[in-house]
């Protein structure tokens, strides 16, 4: 009996070393998203501000946007439509930069997308910028062709 409790014993240190150690890696694993979630928030608070900076630089050029406010935010809807959840709607995505017609247009919608949050059942959420999403989202092949080309075709100088 005695030998019983010994190796009882082993057992449950050997589950408290695991316990242990598994709640050291949750803890650098928690430490570690919270400095990187810093980090990206500075760089999309960055970018959110170049974008409003270049935006009201173009409309005091005389360059100013060509859609209303409510088709852009109807196209960013589009956009977070087209690449939240399980699958990416590259077509939509296609139509939606199809329609844009100058970088202020463009930079219009980055402003207007804003951080959007994108998930599905069998994909890990994701957070970001439009960019940031549409890199997510698309190989370098779908980006050229649902994105760069309709932006080169209106001669819109801005790229993802």
């Amino acid at each position: 009996m005695n030998t019983e409790i010994k190796d009882l014993n082993i057992y449950v240190k050997l589950a408290i070393a695991v316990v242990v150690i598994g709640g050291a890696i949750f803890g650098i694993y928690k430490i570690s998203k919270v400095v990187k979630d810093a980090v990206e928030n500075k760089d999309e608070r960055k970018e959110g501000k170049d974008v409003k900076s270049d935006l009201k630089d173009l409309e005091k050029a005389g360059k100013g946007k060509t859609l209303s406010d409510s088709q852009i935010s109807g196209f960013a809807n589009s956009l977070k439509t087209a690449m939240d959840g399980t699958a990416t709607d590259e077509d939509a995505i296609g139509r939606v930069f199809a329609s844009m017609n100058n970088d202020a247009d463009v930079l219009a919608l980055i402003k207007a997308f804003g951080i959007q949050k994108l998930g599905g059942d069998w994909v890990a959420d994701m957070q970001g910028t439009l960019s940031q999403c549409l890199t997510s989202e698309l190989d370098p092949i779908e980006m050229k062709t649902y994105v760069t080309a309709h932006l080169i075709k209106k001669g819109i100088a801005f790229r993802f």
